[in-house]
């Protein structure tokens, strides 16, 4: 008799967002994905780095194969705190044998919200935005009736396919993230970028 080969589990994926707009967002792509994504957002304010490390500390300890951290930028540029936390555990793997734990930490950032990358669904823009109003207020160009709110966000349909519905485009939005993000790197500029180009490698199996 022919042994069936025993199918290898589909990896574990924590997602820790800062807010419910990650959490929504996350929850409207969970298709796109050969792995298991467990979206989660901080119960404190953003702000909060004590309440981000406790949630990437019990998501190791529970076993996930990744933890993917979505990090706006606004409030944590210049903080010492955020680059120390960020150094802790940004690209390290953590691994315990006799629990069977062996798990890779990634940060992906976005400045200065999450909304410039829906922006990038739509249009590239390396406007310096002054506050997160100064997002809304274009993307509201584009998506007039965004709320960040999650009485919205229930019942849009699923930011992403939404985003789409308007004429966005996941695949320019990549494209666009990762113009931004060589922007950073040639040091042509230091604001107005997204990861999220490099967190879809990932979660497709890319990389």
């Amino acid at each position: 008799m022919r042994r069936l080969r025993k199918a290898t589990p589909k990896k574990a994926v924590a997602i820790i967002g800062e807010g419910i707009t990650e959490k929504y967002y996350i929850e409207s792509i969970q298709g796109m994905t050969p792995f298991n994504m467990h979206p989660q957002c901080l119960h404190h304010k953003a702000s909060s780095l004590k309440d981000l490390k406790q949630h990437i500390d019990t998501a190791i300890e529970e076993g996930f194969d990744w933890v993917l951290c979505l990090i706006d930028k606004d409030n944590k540029v210049g903080s010492p705190d955020y680059e120390c936390l960020k150094s802790r555990y940004n690209g390290k793997t953590f691994s315990k044998q006799s629990k069977g734990i062996r798990c890779t930490v990634r940060f992906f950032e976005t400045h200065r919200c999450i909304e410039v990358w829906f922006l990038f669904y739509f249009v590239y823009t390396t406007r310096a935005f002054q506050s997160y109003k100064d997002v809304e207020k274009l993307l509201h160009k584009y998506w007039p009736e965004y709320e960040k709110t999650e009485a919205f966000f229930r019942r849009c349909g699923g930011i992403h396919a939404a985003l789409e519905c308007l004429d966005g485009s996941l695949s320019q939005a990549i494209s666009r993230g990762e113009r931004s993000m060589a922007a950073v790197k040639s040091g042509e500029r230091d604001y107005t970028y997204s990861e999220f180009a490099e967190f879809f490698d990932l979660i497709r199996g890319d990389n």
